[in-house]
């Protein structure tokens, strides 16, 4: 019997490695999520790649290549690691074998913090959250926590959710921060409501509210209503007891 040649040896090594490659061979590629959003300029590995070959079987580990659709929005590597740069819309492609798949991601980075009110007037005592939002470079809102704090703790102070107390008169403000963008509310802090009976009065000296009635001094009440429990006292007896001549 004749043994195979070297030729003969080295077709069977090309033959049986072009099977093995050519089943290896990714004919189709998933990327998940199919879409993304980011808000913050850090690293982040997000998407999961199944590759299946040409009998649906899927393959362990497939050699994948990234690539960024806009550089200049986003950045990829090759091992899947997208880094944002600046606002916009960007895909990433990944491509294995014969097969490729896309993925949309929109980038909203935090430019501004806006706030409804040029300034905000509270009065001592007084509890009230501050409001604000985050805005991309394109004025659009972008989701996200905005850490508070305040400017001058002597006369206020501001929890990190954004509660202002206010404990004396005067002028403030409260910082808003996200990331590494931060803006100033200015507060004006005043003078509480003071209270009268029957009426309000403000720190103005203006009096609002409704009179209910005159103003007693304390530990008295109104004639007519000392009269009228003098009456029907007079007409309540014990059981039994003659009726007093009025």
């Amino acid at each position: 019997m004749r043994s195979p040649g070297l030729a003969g040896l080295c077709a069977a090594v090309a033959f049986f490695g072009t099977m093995g490659c050519a089943r290896n061979r990714a004919e189709t590629i998933t990327m998940t999520p199919p879409q993304l959003s980011l808000h913050r300029r850090v690293p982040v590995s997000p998407f999961l790649v199944t590759a299946h070959d040409g009998h649906g079987r899927e393959l362990y580990a497939p050699v994948v290549r990234w690539a960024s659709g806009d550089t200049a929005i986003l950045a990829v590597d090759q091992t899947g690691m997208v880094t944002p740069r600046r606002s916009g819309t960007a895909t990433v492609t990944a491509t294995s074998g014969h097969a490729a798949a896309t993925a949309s991601i929109l980038v909203a980075m935090p430019a501004a913090i806006v706030f409804p009110e040029s300034s905000v007037t509270i009065r001592v005592g007084e509890h009230r959250r501050l409001r604000a939002e985050i805005r991309d470079e394109n004025g659009h809102p972008v989701p996200g926590k905005i850490h508070w704090e305040t400017g001058d703790k002597r006369i206020l102070y501001v929890s990190p959710d954004g509660v202002v107390e206010a404990s004396s008169t005067g002028r403030a403000s409260a910082l808003a921060s996200v990331d590494a963008i931060d803006a100033r509310l200015p507060l004006v802090i005043v003078e509480p409501e003071r209270r009268q009976r029957g009426r309000t009065r403000r720190s103005d000296g203006a009096t609002g509210g409704v009179e209910t009635g005159p103003d007693f001094p304390e530990g008295t009440e109104a004639s007519g209503a000392v009269e009228q429990r003098r009456s029907f006292s007079r007409d309540v007896r014990r059981p039994g007891s003659p009726r007093q001549p009025r």
